[in-house]
């Protein structure tokens, strides 16, 4: 019974973890457009340094939950290896990255741009993990009815 509970929760994280990575990269790049004046970079001016905006402060404070949340999932492991405890500090530290700009108000965009390029190789790798799993479930699936069978 434990190990059901272990891999539910570990699918669900990889999950939560798979829609985190889409919504970092596709809605901080879609407000990382929105807030630059133009797509002629040569001519921004500071934008790196300006406030940081109402949009990029949604963006942060719902990836920090999600850095939380995972935090939480992985607290529910039976034991905390050394990977674990790096992602757990690991967390730690990119919610404290995300909410710097949000207490402080400032360099919102060099935050989000950070943020985007650091969350754009997870949906493919996720992807291929949650595939693997349900090909893995599906194969434990059949092989119970084959015994079943006999």
């Amino acid at each position: 019974m434990q190990a059901n509970r272990v891999t539910r929760y570990v699918l669900i994280a990889d999950l939560l973890s798979l829609c985190h990575s889409i919504f970092a990269v596709l809605v901080g790049a879609l407000v990382f457009l929105w807030d630059v004046p133009t797509l002629r970079f040569w001519e921004w001016d500071n934008i790196w340094q300006e406030p940081t905006t109402i949009k990029q402060s949604w963006v942060f404070c719902l990836g920090s939950i999600y850095f939380l949340c995972d935090i939480f999932f992985l607290s529910q492991r039976r034991r905390l290896g050394k990977h674990e405890w790096g992602l757990i500090l690991h967390h730690v530290v990119c919610t404290m990255g995300l909410l710097a700009p949000v207490w402080f108000g400032r360099d919102g965009t060099l935050v989000l741009v950070g943020y985007v390029l650091g969350e754009i190789p997870n949906p493919a790798r996720l992807v291929s993990i949650v595939i693997l799993f349900l090909l893995l479930l599906l194969c434990a699936l059949d092989a119970r009815e084959d015994e079943e069978e006999r």
